[in-house]
């Protein structure tokens, strides 16, 4: 290949003719390309947008440098003409309204050694991963002989793919000219995301929290674990929430509480996983006072051998539950007792074989939390 030196699609020579009730300053023959392969067309035109604004009927002729000639009578003109061998080309552009003759010039290459021109744009890049699915746009020269390497293993024509699996991905074009001369243009890289499958993890993940969730104390800090994600939701079960993978929590209130996390992936897809979490008193202390207006709550005989009455006294409509503690801090037994109506309710708890010490008995409704403490002497 023998590129001409400073090659321009414009150059133009200008002979004005005196005389002309126009002033024209220069003509300008345009050209589609200056380096073209044996065999390839080359669009020309005449650029006198500017020169001739009361649209003047022109005889245009040109001589394409190769022993052909063209000619036409109108305001503006067009050629296309094909280059058969080889060489340097003089292509001169002569234009007459019959006062004054306009004549441009341009020099066109052809060689069997030109290479295609050629881009790759891509819509999606490295800037922002996608996720699996996503349609990538792909934009290169449409009027030459492409084809797409989209780097998944897939190619062909279509300036839309899209990729279906997690990876990076390194597309190319590859465009032939009319010489036969291939070049391959890359236009960057394309990231997919990984689109993580919560489900698979979620039992190990309420498994290990579980082994860890018997007796939590009040007041002391909960360590939440969490599987990788893109984003995290925690709901703590007591009106508070948390945005972070491993977060730690204080329970204030001893009781049962219902944990929730949503994880997402970064493509819209979520997961949510429940957990139910057992807070006990700190140190067996009482952390709330009975409100005897509200609730009066009796249990008897204390101490006991293993038989218990709980007698309550409630002043609204609540659902209730019951929860005994044994001297360790474990949780014995747990009550489901509903919804309540206002009035006095009984409840009959038996244990067998129980753990003689001091038991601790929560009455937990809605609003509040009751306590008392029970003796259980041995059998």
């Amino acid at each position: 290949m023998n590129p001409l030196p400073n090659l321009l699609k414009k150059c133009t020579l200008v002979l004005l003719l005196c005389g002309s009730h126009f002033v024209y300053a220069e003509g300008v023959l345009g050209v589609s390309k200056n380096e073209v392969c044996p065999g390839e067309s080359v669009d020309f035109w005449d650029d006198f947008s500017e020169l001739n604004q009361q649209n003047e009927i022109f005889d245009f002729t040109i001589d394409f440098g190769d022993g052909i000639k063209e000619s036409k009578s109108q305001t503006h003109c067009y050629f296309q003409h094909v280059f058969h061998k080889e060489g340097d080309y003089n292509v001169q552009l002569k234009a007459f309204n019959g006062i004054k003759t306009i004549v441009s010039e341009t020099i066109i290459h052809v060689s069997g050694d030109i290479l295609p021109e050629s881009f790759l744009d891509i819509s999606k890049n490295t800037l922002k991963p996608i996720c699996p699915g996503t349609e990538v746009y792909f934009q290169t020269n449409w009027n030459q002989n492409y084809r797409f390497d989209y780097g998944d293993g897939h190619t062909g024509i279509s300036g839309v793919h899209a990729y279906q699996d997690s990876g990076v991905y390194l597309p190319i074009v590859s465009v032939k000219n009319a010489c036969g001369n291939e070049v391959k243009i890359g236009g960057g890289t394309i990231t997919v995301m990984n689109q993580t499958t919560f489900s698979e993890n979620v039992d190990a993940f309420i498994e290990d929290l579980a082994a860890h969730s018997k007796g939590f104390s009040s007041n002391t800090a909960v360590q939440f674990k969490s599987m990788p994600a893109h984003t995290y939701l925690w709901d703590f079960g007591d009106g508070t929430t948390g945005i972070s993978q491993n977060p730690s929590h204080f329970y204030t209130i001893p009781g049962k509480y219902d944990i929730r996390l949503t994880l997402q992936d970064g493509c819209l897809n979520d997961t949510t996983i429940q957990l139910a979490l057992n807070v006990i008193p700190n140190n067996l202390q009482e952390l709330l006072i009975v409100d005897t207006k509200k609730v009066a709550l009796e249990v008897y005989p204390n101490p006991t051998k293993g038989e218990i009455n709980v007698r309550m006294n409630i002043g609204e409509s609540n659902y209730a539950r019951i929860e005994l503690y044994d001297p360790t801090g474990n949780l014995t037994k747990e009550i489901d007792l509903g919804p309540v109506l206002p009035g006095e309710k009984q409840q009959k708890i038996l244990l067998t074989s129980p753990q003689t010490g001091l038991y601790n008995l929560y009455l937990i409704t809605e609003s509040e939390t009751y306590h008392e403490k029970l003796m259980i002497e041995k059998q």
